[in-house]
């Protein structure tokens, strides 16, 4: 398995991962979301892929500083969250909520969120699974003190691995 050095480089393989499941895609776009970079794919067929490279993530324990985030009951949410969810893995990631929303508007149920970790693991979900767990269970930071954008803060062990096949094509192998 391929480790990455930088986002540059995950979103390059990322791109060869979707080239090798002959999926067509326009160039990726960079967009910048409360000071973050985010990498935006867009299919041929309306497909959006938002690509989120991590460097190191975040584990439960670290969950206790959202309390100055002055929402009642958060921090306690997500660890519930983290240890219902997450299939044993601690770790947790973060979407912004405001380009969740835009992405879903474009392409409701061909949007999807990618995360591409240093060790060459990739995970995905369906953004609009994403958005309505957030919203099932509550584990939006409505008030960022970082920032002024919501962001939701996600297991990782609930996403699904990219080297799991849900669905393909059908292709003609010569």
């Amino acid at each position: 398995m391929p480790t990455y050095v930088d986002a540059v480089e995950a979103n390059a393989r990322f791109l060869e991962v979707l080239q090798a499941r002959g999926i067509r895609f326009k160039p990726p776009q960079m967009e910048i979301h409360d000071r973050v970079p985010h990498t935006i794919v867009r299919t041929e067929h309306d497909g959006i892929y938002h690509l989120r490279y991590i460097k190191s993530l975040s584990a439960t324990s670290q969950l206790d500083v959202v309390r100055y985030v002055n929402e009642a009951g958060l921090s306690e949410r997500l660890k519930f969250v983290v240890e219902q969810f997450g299939n044993g893995d601690k770790h947790y990631v973060t979407m912004n909520m405001e380009l969740a929303v835009r992405l879903l508007d474009e392409a409701k149920h061909q949007c999807y969120f990618a995360v591409m970790l240093t060790d060459g693991r990739i995970f995905w979900r369906s953004t609009e699974d994403f958005y309505n767990f957030a919203m099932r269970y509550n584990v939006v930071v409505w008030k960022p003190t970082n920032g002024i954008i919501p962001y939701a803060v996600i297991p990782l062990g609930w996403f699904i691995p990219w080297t799991v096949v849900l669905a393909a094509p059908p292709a003609v192998v010569e």
